[in-house]
């Protein structure tokens, strides 16, 4: 029988981790948050959003996409960023420069303070498996290294 038990490295679970660095800050040191996946191989995170989900459901299903429920989506991923992503954080402060211990309460806070926008960010890295695979494949210039050319002909 082969093996391929080498693949095992490329896989993730909830307790993997990256950092997300806030480059978008102005800050010096920039804050950094320690994440676990947001996505379905951190399964008590994608298990509450699939619950949360529910009341949902129906007006995706009809394709009544507005801007009022994209905001209630964002506001579930807030409400459970807190407990199921986020890990840690460096260089959080308060608006006073103080630096901010991380406990789930500062969390929840530190997430409802951040704009929009930059939640998205944090939300899109967390979703991308890539992110939390260690190796050649964490490294973007190292995967176009390795990939084969193609011939242009046509």
């Amino acid at each position: 029988m082969t093996d391929f038990g080498h693949l095992n490295s490329y896989d993730i679970s909830q307790e993997s981790t990256a950092e997300f660095t806030l480059h978008m800050i102005e800050q010096d040191p920039e804050p950094v948050l320690i994440v676990a996946p947001a996505n379905r191989s951190n399964r008590p995170y994608f298990n509450a959003l699939l619950n949360r989900s529910k009341k949902y459901a129906r007006a995706l299903a009809a394709g009544n996409i507005t801007a009022k429920l994209a905001d209630d989506v964002r506001d579930v991923h807030k409400e459970l960023f807190p407990k199921f992503v986020l890990r840690g954080w460096k260089h959080v402060k308060d608006a006073q420069g103080n630096d901010v211990e991380f406990t789930e309460a500062h969390c929840e806070q530190f997430l409802q303070a951040l704009p929009d926008w930059i939640f998205g960010e944090l939300r899109d890295f967390c979703e991308q498996p890539l992110n939390f695979v260690e190796g050649p494949l964490a490294d973007p210039d190292e995967v176009s290294e390795n990939l084969p050319s193609s011939s242009g002909g046509s």
